[in-house]
C-alpha cells in the first residue's frame, strides 16, 4: 500500500507526541533507559523542556527521515491498514522508530544542557 508522504509525516510527527507523553509519564525510568543523565548531566531536570513541535530543528529532520521510511515500509507490506477505523498507526511504531525519535531528543537535550553538539565535517 502506497501512502503520500505529507500522511506519513503527519504520523511521525504524532509518534513524537506519544513519546513526549510516555517520558513526562516517567521521566526517571525514560531518562535512565536513555542514558540522557550520563551524555547530558541534569538533563531530568530540563524534560519539560523537550518539544514534540515539528518546527524544531531536530524534529524536522528526524520527521522528514521519519516519514519517508514510514512511506517505504508501508509499499513493502511491513504496515498495512487493517480496517479504515484503524488508520495508519500501528502500535509497535514507536518501538521501530524509537531510535530515530530518541536521537532528535537527544539532540534537544544536548542543546538545552549546554553539551551541544560536535558537527561532523567531510572533507572527502
Amino acid at each position: 500500500m502506497k501512502i503520500k508522504l505529507a500522511a506519513a509525516a503527519a504520523l511521525a510527527a504524532h509518534l513524537f507526541e506519544l513519546e513526549i507523553d510516555t517520558i513526562s509519564q516517567d521521566p526517571g525510568h525514560h531518562f535512565e533507559f536513555n542514558d540522557w543523565n550520563d551524555k547530558y548531566p541534569g538533563s531530568i531536570n530540563h524534560q519539560d523542556q523537550l518539544t514534540s513541535s515539528p518546527e524544531n530543528k531536530f524534529n524536522a529532520a528526524a520527521i522528514q527521515e521519519l516519514a519517508k521510511e514510514i512511506q517505504d515500509d508501508f509499499a513493502s507490506g511491513y504496515w498495512s491498514v487493517t480496517s479504515c477505523d484503524s488508520g495508519l498507526y500501528n502500535y509497535m511504531m514507536p518501538t521501530q522508530y524509537g531510535g530515530t525519535i530518541a536521537k532528535a531528543l537527544g539532540q534537544q537535550l544536548a542543546m538545552i544542557t549546554g553539551v551541544g553538539i560536535q558537527q561532523e565535517l567531510n572533507l572527502a
